[in-house]
């Protein structure tokens, strides 16, 4: 493989980290809208409610999380992409 093969080959991981990171927004979108809706339509002192919140929190930063190490890669990557010249 050569300098421009893995060029390219870091290109289309890097189109595939930002297409994983735009799902990733749309389902931690989604959770945040249930957890809107949850809110909404039941007593939020139930205790399965309150367990469902929790985990829709963690979800949350799940989702978070998994945004920022793909926004990561991505830097790295066209960090390494760079130095190949």
């Amino acid at each position: 493989m050569n300098v421009e093969q893995v060029k390219a080959t870091i290109g289309r991981g890097d189109r595939a980290a930002d297409e994983a990171k735009t799902a990733m927004a749309q389902v931690r979108d989604q959770i945040t809208e249930a957890a809107r809706l949850a809110t909404a339509t039941h007593d939020s002192r139930h205790p399965h409610v309150e367990r469902g919140h929790d985990r829709l929190k963690q979800a949350h930063a799940e989702a978070e999380a998994v945004i920022a190490v793909l926004s990561a890669a991505v830097d790295a990557a066209e960090t390494y992409r760079r130095t190949l010249g």
